[in-house]
């Protein structure tokens, strides 16, 4: 299915692991039925693509320039700040989809407020207390503050997944984070160089 979708266009954006449910099953594949199963995440683009400007957390501007550069995407990356930006609310809003069938808990950014961080990882623990096991969550790129408060979140135990283009009136930057889930990266299977060095990012942090 990769090198179907590398055929036609596709371009490597992400790997999100442990998104398929251990249930699930692939005809033809020796594989592991104790652990779920990792998706490697495509963009197809079908029109042409508007210049944006995304504001990537510094740890992260080498992956997502990378991923645009493959895409041909008309992206500048930013990262810095001539001062720290300041909220312009108290409280963040957030949009939550809940998917207890996949054990799937996703959490949408749309707006940061000066509770971020302590909102976000109430929200989190909220999601590994009702064990869900995959939390996914969304952060604008459209917005510098994502720069500014996706730089520490590897500390909230979110790691790098992917970038969703055009995904909610702009890019988004995908974080993931694995509830007590199993993962052998020796099993993950890839169809390009892009996608090993995916793998390995993902995997690494």
């Amino acid at each position: 299915s990769q090198r179907s979708a590398l055929r036609n266009g596709g371009h490597e954006v992400g790997l999100m692991l442990a998104r398929q449910t251990k249930e699930l099953d692939f005809s033809g594949f020796d594989e592991d039925q104790d652990l779920r199963k990792a998706v490697v995440l495509f963009y197809i683009p079908i029109a042409e693509q508007p210049a944006r400007e995304s504001h990537v957390p510094p740890v992260y501007a080498d992956v997502v320039t990378r991923i645009y550069t493959e895409a041909n995407l008309p992206r500048t990356v930013r990262t810095g700040f001539a001062r720290t930006p300041e909220p312009e609310a108290e409280e963040s809003r957030f949009t939550i989809t809940l998917k207890h069938e996949t054990g799937l808990a996703h959490l949408q950014v749309e707006s940061y407020g000066a509770d971020f961080l302590p909102s976000l990882q109430q929200q989190v623990a909220q999601f590994q207390l009702n064990r869900y096991d995959v939390i996914l969550v969304y952060l604008p790129l459209s917005d510098p503050l994502t720069s500014h408060f996706g730089a520490g979140l590897q500390e909230l135990g979110l790691s790098f997944c992917g970038v969703y283009p055009e995904y909610a009136d702009g890019d988004v930057l995908v974080l993931q984070n694995l509830n007590n889930v199993a993962v052998d990266a020796s099993k993950i299977v890839v169809a390009s160089p892009t996608g090993e060095y995916l793998r390995d990012f993902v995997i690494t942090d």
